[in-house]
């Protein structure tokens, strides 16, 4: 029997077609420079048993159409992931459902907001070290926490191991520089207070 329109096409079987094909593009996130050919012209389309061009295309503009819409669904989950992705502490997912990360015995804070992973006290951040780490984000460590951080460094990728320890290390050639500014500060305090007692006598 000739087949004059889409209508009179094997609906079932058209639409076990397009759902493969939905299901097909979900499970393995077919690339967007997959072209209209790749997709219209397959083996599936063929099989339904077009018999003229023009009905042919008919079906695939259809086709097309409940792709690109199942695409925009596929699209818009993956940003979404994406954007809640981002906003993730390094290392997050190491977490617990409490946004701890564990290890070697050394308890980690996920900030997510601010995309900080914390050890230690965090209330003064004049006592904070802040590491920038090689995947975005930063690693916040209270100076007293040193000890556990070096603990756990193994954690940390080989890229982030070497800023954590030159971030340390700079702290460390910094705080240095200050206690010899104080010291040079309380020796001239003490110098100009013994010489005013002196002149005074």
């Amino acid at each position: 029997m000739a087949i004059t329109g889409i209508a009179a096409a094997d609906n079932t079987a058209y639409q076990k077609m397009a759902q493969r094909r939905a299901n097909s593009l979900k499970t393995q996130a077919e690339s967007e420079k997959d072209t209209f050919e790749h997709k219209i012209f397959s083996q599936e389309l063929k099989d339904i048993g077009m018999v003229n061009q023009e009905e042919y295309l008919a079906c695939a503009g259809r086709l097309q159409a409940t792709l690109k819409s199942d695409r925009s669904d596929i699209d818009s989950d993956v940003m979404s992931k994406r954007v809640e992705t981002e906003k993730k502490a390094p290392y997050a997912y190491l977490a617990d459902e409490g946004n701890m990360v564990v290890y070697n015995g050394v308890a980690f804070y996920c900030d997510n907001e601010h995309q900080a992973l914390c050890l230690g006290d965090m209330s003064d951040e004049d006592n904070v070290l802040t590491i920038p780490l090689s995947e975005g984000g930063c690693l916040k460590v209270n100076r007293n926490n040193i000890g556990d951080l070096s603990r756990a460094i193994s954690m940390f990728s080989p890229e982030d191991v070497n800023r954590i320890l030159s971030a340390i290390e700079q702290d460390k050639v910094c705080a240095g520089r200050m206690l010899e500014i104080d010291e040079m500060k309380n020796s001239i305090g003490e110098a100009g207070e013994a010489g005013s007692t002196g002149s005074n006598s």
